[in-house]
């Protein structure tokens, strides 16, 4: 199949639902995303200013394309209160074409022809 734009994963993550939703929302209002997964509240262990830290996060899995990557990290960096969010970019090598048209329509809807 013929994708305009290469169809991407985006994994971030949030301290807590709320905060998580409100990401998905404007990603989803702004057409930057077709789809937001929010999965239920995950433990990160992770290094943090010499500290190891032990946190409760919710993971975002943002179904998107390339052509929003950068897009989609300034609004992540504008509305998340980590110091330094967690932007991962995950390239998706195929789709089946129902999905892969759904995918492009719906992140192109306030998009210019």
């Amino acid at each position: 199949m013929q994708i305009k734009n290469q169809p991407i994963l985006v994994i971030t993550t949030a301290p807590d639902s709320s905060i998580a939703n409100k990401i998905a929302r404007k990603l989803i209002d702004n057409s930057l995303a077709a789809c937001v997964q929010i999965d239920a509240a995950i433990q990160s262990l992770y290094r943090w200013k010499d500290t190891i830290e032990t946190t409760s996060e919710f993971r975002l899995i943002i179904k998107t394309q390339d052509n929003h990557w950068k897009n989609i990290c300034t609004l992540i960096d504008q509305v998340h209160p980590y110091e330094v969010p967690e932007l991962v970019q995950i390239p998706i090598t195929d789709t089946s074409p129902a999905y892969g048209d759904w995918l492009q329509r719906e992140c192109n809807v306030n998009q210019e022809p």
